[in-house]
């Protein structure tokens, strides 16, 4: 080797490149200034030689080999490093010649804000920086990729385009921020990466992309250079108006649905928006990303590509309805290629394995203390708010991310700063996600499932609350499940499981929840609850129905539907019954002002009759602005029919507009003519309606004076 050239090297870090231990490649890769010249130096195993062609005039300089591993350099005299333009040739084993960018000659991509952003853990869109990005560097188009993996001595970029090979595109550490970054030209869209991480004992891992906008469908579990950017979205006018409908308290009546049940996003796009809207609902809730929360940004592959999803929001969007994600912000299952152990060390979980593990030892918890990675989420949220136009995320259960305690009596927890079992961490970053969501995106529904009675989900983070705009009343769901699912001849001793929510139903801004858990496929889950023959148990599935959808609060309902469900509907079945009876609720809904108008007021409802136990029936009023403007609802779930006087406020005419034993629902009851009230104290009520009661009916009643 040229004695010149050999003395401008730096031996120890040249040691680093080819055993892969460094993590600053950039400082001794690619052309420096050295001397009176430049120092040209790459790595590039498996090759018979390489030679540095000059931009700007085509001359070829061969490179001579350092290190037999694959490590060249070169001197060129009297020139500085700004001034120069290059590639590497690059003859193979077989003598194949290829023309090579040199990745490392490319600025970093990430500017002192980002950095800063980040280490506070206030980057808000940190998606657009961390991951893999197509873009052009100085005329050449290739990918950008970043990662953060604090603890890790080398990482590097492996995929198809190096052959699965770590040496090649060893990334460079920012400085302070732990993130490691290259640029590579050449990389293209849909090529599959992932990273190879080394520690500082030697140890090497491959990691799929935390920050990937896809995944591949190989054995890998690799990701995918995608963009997210050329999709034509045709729903500014609809995004735009969220914080008007949340302004004027529209109705939410919420349709969740399994997404893998319609195969993909394209084949649900081509049916589901019509149908839900025929149906009445104004909003849609399902999974689109993973539910193990290994690749929070990228869409469930199985399903389709990001351009899919899109345009299944965009349709449902045209069809007017508004589309709530469901999130898993409190764990991640553990895998080789996932978010567990991510650099060798802890990275996105607990160091503390009292609050890093799930119970199960299946999962790990998000370390929330961490600002990096309290970061990764909530730049998540805004994500698919911002670039996914979600009008919504409705978080899993997050008892366990509340509770350092949860599910931990045997094995133990570690306990708060202040010796308590309550996740001091999870709760900021609660109330910074969702009144950070507030001033960006005004309008979007944040929805939490909280299964231990955590005081103040929802209501504004500045009144000390968690700022969530609704919470799913398990508690209610579960008592009326109770109840249902006794046989009518026994419900007298559980009457009190229709009163106890009431209790505490003002005390949130509470959505009612008959989801997925509950219902099934095809409704079979919740029909096996119930008792009787089949005719029998449809005639409480619609009592159930109406009961939650007649319940103050917004609503949430899942029917349990596959794809053949919906474009093979049959006039005659059972399901068809109960999907008319839905549509019908929904109407109402949305045209009687009383249910709605005060929806989370405790002067909006009012009880009529509840302690009527031998006879299992309920009635009271919800009321809307104008005292005329009530309407009064009964049910019986008894499975015998009554003939009863029921107190109301007013005289005058009150008309049956509704009954879940109606012919048109399955049942087998036409509704009532007009009913006047007489005057005849009735319920602590001046005036008393005579009615007849079918067996195992809910029935809503208008009035007129």
């Amino acid at each position: 080797m040229n004695k010149k050239t050999y003395k401008l090297m730096n031996w120890p870090e040249i040691e680093s490149i080819i055993y892969s231990d460094g993590d600053r490649p950039d400082t001794l890769l690619g052309a420096h200034n050295s001397g009176s010249g430049v120092l040209i130096q790459t790595f590039v195993p498996d090759v018979n030689k390489v030679s540095v062609v000059l931009g700007e005039s085509g001359t070829k300089i061969p490179m001579e080999l350092a290190d037999e591993d694959g490590f060249y350099a070169c001197f060129i005299p009297n020139i500085k490093e700004d001034a120069i333009s290059y590639h590497y040739e690059v003859t193979d084993r077989t003598g194949a010649v290829s023309d090579v960018e040199d990745c490392y000659r490319f600025p970093s991509y990430f500017e002192k804000d980002d950095e800063k952003s980040f280490a506070s853990g206030i980057n808000y869109e940190l998606y657009r920086k961390l991951g893999s990005h197509l873009m052009e560097y100085d005329g050449k188009k290739g990918t950008f990729f970043a990662v953060y993996a604090p603890s890790a001595a080398r990482v590097s970029v492996i995929g198809s385009f190096n052959n699965w090979d770590g040496r090649i595109n060893q990334m460079s550490r920012l400085d302070d921020t732990n993130i490691f970054e290259i640029f590579i030209p050449g990389v293209k869209a849909d090529n599959e990466y992932q990273y190879e991480i080394k520690n500082r004992h030697g140890i090497s891992v491959r990691k799929s992309d935390p920050f990937a906008f896809e995944t591949g469908n190989s054995p890998l579990n690799a990701s995918v250079v995608t963009t997210l950017k050329g999709y034509k979205w045709t729903d500014k006018e609809f995004v735009a108006s969220r914080a008007e409908r949340r302004r004027h308290n529209a109705p939410l009546s919420v349709y969740e649905f399994d997404i893998s049940a319609f195969s993909s996003f394209e084949k649900a796009c081509a049916k589901l928006p019509s149908y839900v809207r025929s149906l009445g609902f104004t909003a849609v809730m399902f999974r689109p990303f993973s539910s193990d929360s290994n690749s929070v940004y990228a869409p469930d592959k199985r399903l389709g590509r990001p351009a899919d999803l899109m345009g299944l929001v965009d349709a449902f969007h045209a069809a007017g309805l508004e589309v709530i994600f469901k999130w898993n912000p409190v764990k991640f299952t553990k895998s080789d290629t996932g978010l567990s152990g991510f650099d060798l060390s802890p990275v996105f979980e607990s160091a503390d394995p009292l609050r890093a593990e799930t119970p199960d030892g299946k999962s790990h918890y998000f370390d929330l203390g961490n600002p990096r990675v309290s970061d990764f989420l909530l730049a998540n949220a805004f994500f698919m708010v911002e670039l996914y136009h979600a009008d919504g995320i409705a978080t899993d259960d997050l008892a366990p991310m509340l509770y350092l305690d949860y599910g931990k009596q045997e094995t133990g927890y570690t306990p708060n700063m202040y010796g308590g079992v309550e996740n001091l961490d999870a709760v900021e970053f609660l109330k910074h996600l969702n009144s950070m969501m507030d001033t960006r995106n005004p309008g979007t529904i944040m929805i939490a499932e909280e299964t231990a009675a955590w005081q103040g989900v929802t209501g504004h983070a500045d009144n000390d609350k968690l700022g969530f705009t609704y919470k799913l009343h398990d508690n209610f769901r579960n008592s009326l499940l109770r109840y249902i699912s006794t046989d009518p001849l026994f419900r007298e001793g559980v009457h009190e499981l229709l009163l106890e929510d009431m209790v505490y139903q003002y005390t949130e801004k509470f959505m009612i929840p008959l989801g997925s858990k509950d219902v099934g496929p095809d409704a079979s889950a919740i029909l096996t609850k119930m008792p009787g023959d089949n005719d029998l148990k449809y005639a409480n599935l619609r009592l159930l129905v109406s009961e939650m959808m007649l319940h103050p609060g917004t609503k949430l309902l899942n029917l349990g539907e596959t794809l053949s469900d919906i474009t093979e509907e049959s006039d005659s079945s059972e399901l068809s019954g109960l999907r008319k009876m839905v549509c019908e609720l929904n109407r109402m809904y949305a045209e009687l002002p009383a249910m709605s108008q005060n929806d989370e007021r405790p002067d909006g409802f009012e009880w009529l009759r509840q302690m009527s136990n031998p006879e299992c029936m309920l009635c009271f009023m919800r009321k809307g602005s104008h005292p005329n403007d009530f309407i009064l609802i009964l049910f019986n779930n008894a499975n015998a029919e009554w003939k009863t006087k029921i107190g109301v406020p007013y005289a005058g005419k009150y008309k049956e507009i509704f009954n879940s034993q109606q012919k048109l629902f399955g049942g087998n009851i036409t509704l009532q003519r007009a009913k006047t009230a007489s005057e005849c104290e009735t319920d602590g009520r001046a005036y008393a309606l005579g009615l007849t009661v079918a067996p195992l009916s809910a029935q809503v009643f208008t009035y007129s004076e």
